[in-house]
């Protein structure tokens, strides 16, 4: 499995570990610690020890965990993480989770940290300490690190504004103004300031900590973070390879950065660059020999990473998810029996990885193979196991796999059910949206304006963006000029610009005008991942339609992994057209003959 961060995936892992699996080796993930005394002015200490710990043991860095809740803005200071943070951090790769939380006893701060098996439930172990918060928590570092690294301050007054600037999340910066002035080395201040003014669109002011870091003497790794910030602010791409490239030679045991500089070079098609960088990082955990594995397959060369695969699954010999990513690689370069074989092994490993997608993933290999009935047979397996689990999100699942199989009124109608009968909002809301692509597909453009328009007066959500595309595209067809001024008019500010060339290149796709869509569906593949493949197969498809067939075959070689987590999807206008295009009319036929045609 290729771990993708998006505002709309989440999965809550709490199955049980068979008995007969061995444990991978720890990667702790550290969140807030609760603050148990009367006083909400130590609030701030919560997120304090978590920081602190976190980077005295080399654990998950904070901003990980919170990447995708930085989507809708953090959590609330007092909040303690065993009850927000407990799902991003096992997302982030967590496999040990630390608790913690604080007390006063007779005027001192008492600090106690749980570690926690996120697979099993089970407590491994717990440490204390009492004193000054950086003292305290420095003490239980020890307890779980061997080689544990000093904190970047020991001045408490520089914590508590540096916590306070994070956690209020405005464009006041004093307080990191605050957090300098109390230790002028403190790098994590200056850090927080530049990114801060990152998120603000504050150039100026990432500048301004920038040389007031090279002033004060900061390290050059430091600066290279800093440098990284700056170019990510002024969109450099070049300058922002550079940086990470520093930052990576600089601390290869720095995880998240080897995995942002190999997201760079993944997103700007340099394959080979990426896996080179997995490669080349600090790896105790074997993670990275996974994403290196995805940069080769992505980078068609079969043979390498399914040598990358082996490592990786000699590193982790009991974890399914080595098979998954062994079934995704042979899936990928059309080898689909064995793909379903290996999905199948990785079931029967850890019937709970990934929440029972392997049998949905195993179903969808059979189907790629042409055998409708046989993947429909799987497919009930998978059905059957999820319903077991009390899976709210079944029916979802299995109203897109209707839809998928050539079954378009009974997947239509299963969205339907769920709008009207579901308990869960955002499901419904998916329901909507999901239900509104496939009824501007199939050129029912009313009904698709109407469920598009629910999901926006919502406001901000999981489908949002889908629902922005369709209610575009409903409009109606109409020369290029006209959908770049409704664009123009729909779109507008920093965040909307970007949605401008998705929406025209997504709406020429629904009406079939791949040649007009090239230029558009082009800026959409170099904007995304890789593991985006709907992008890749729609910008394939508009090259073929241009004439362009040599680099069209590469784009449309490939085959779909099944996306797994309850989300939109668009592969409406791809499958099951994909075999189509190759050639195979016998499966497309199979498929209830796509809905290629052109919607009215």
């Amino acid at each position: 499995m290729f771990y993708r961060w998006t505002v709309f995936a989440a999965a809550i892992l709490t199955a049980a570990c068979s008995k007969t699996q061995k444990e991978p080796p720890p990667r702790y993930a550290v969140l807030r610690f609760e603050n148990l005394t009367s006083d909400p002015g130590l609030d701030w200490v919560g997120r304090a020890a978590s920081e602190v710990l976190a980077k005295e043991i080399s654990a998950i860095p904070a901003r990980t965990i919170h990447r995708a809740d930085d989507s809708f803005g953090r959590r609330p200071v007092s909040a303690p993480g065993v009850s927000t943070e407990f799902t991003e951090a096992v997302m982030a790769g967590g496999n040990r989770i630390l608790t913690g939380y604080f007390e006063k006893v007779n005027g001192k701060l008492r600090f106690t940290a749980v570690e926690e098996n996120s697979r099993t439930g089970r407590i491994a172990r717990s440490a204390t300490a009492e004193g000054p918060a950086i003292e305290a928590i420095s003490a239980i570092g020890k307890q779980f690190s061997l080689h544990p690294v000093a904190y970047a301050t020991q001045n408490e007054s520089a914590l508590r504004a540096f916590i306070q600037a994070t956690e209020t999340q405005t464009s006041d910066y004093a307080a990191y103004g605050e957090a300098i002035a109390a230790d002028p080395k403190f790098s994590d201040a200056y850090l927080g300031w530049s990114d801060a003014a990152v998120r603000q669109g504050d150039t100026e002011t990432v500048e301004r900590v920038l040389a007031e870091a090279r002033a004060n003497g900061l390290g050059e790794t430091t600066l290279a973070k800093l440098e990284f910030s700056r170019a990510t602010a002024k969109n450099d791409q070049p300058a922002r390879m550079d940086a990470l490239r520093r930052i990576v030679a600089a601390e290869p045991a720095d995880t998240a950065a080897v995995e942002t500089l190999g997201e760079s070079q993944l997103l700007a098609h340099k394959y080979a660059e990426a896996a080179a960088t997995y490669g080349k990082g600090s790896d105790s955990q074997g993670e990275l020999l996974n994403l290196k594995s995805y940069a080769l397959m992505w980078g068609g060369l079969e043979k390498e990473a399914y040598a990358a695969i082996r490592e990786y699954q000699a590193a982790r010999p009991d974890d399914a998810n080595t098979l998954d990513s062994e079934g995704d690689a042979q899936l990928y370069f059309g080898h689909f029996a064995d793909a379903e074989r290996t999905y199948l092994r990785a079931a029967a490993m850890d019937p709970q990885f990934n929440q029972g997608a392997e049998l949905l993933k195993a179903a969808h290999a059979r189907l790629l193979a042409g055998d409708v009935m046989g993947a429909n047979h799987l497919f009930e397996s998978y059905k059957a196991a999820r319903e077991k689990a009390k899976d709210a999100t079944m029916p979802y699942r299995e109203a897109q796999w209707r839809f998928a199989t050539g079954d378009r009124a009974g997947g239509l109608d299963g969205m339907r059910a769920i709008v009207m009968s579901a308990a869960n909002s955002q499901i419904k809301l998916l329901a909507l949206a999901q239900s509104a692509v496939w009824e501007l597909r199939l050129g029912r453009r009313e009904e698709a304006l109407r469920d598009a328009t629910i999901v926006l007066r919502v406001g901000q959500n999981a489908a949002t963006v889908a629902a922005l595309l369709v209610r575009f595209a409903a409009e109606g067809d109409a020369p290029l000029p006209e959908l770049e001024a409704r664009a123009g008019r729909m779109f507008n500010g920093a965040g909307g610009a970007r949605l401008v060339p998705v929406a025209i290149g997504y709406t020429l796709a629904f009406f079939g005008r791949y040649r007009e869509a090239v230029p558009y569906l082009k800026q959409i593949y170099n904007q995304v991942p890789p593991s985006d493949q709907e992008a890749a197969f729609l910008y394939g498809r508009a090259l073929q339609a241009s004439g362009q067939a040599a680099e069209a075959a590469r784009l449309l070689k490939a085959n779909p992994i099944p996306l797994t987590n309850p989300a939109v999807h668009l592969d409406c206008l791809y499958f099951p057209d994909l075999f189509q295009w190759r050639g195979d009319q016998t499966t497309y036929s199979k498929l209830a003959g796509g809905t290629g045609a052109p919607i009215k």
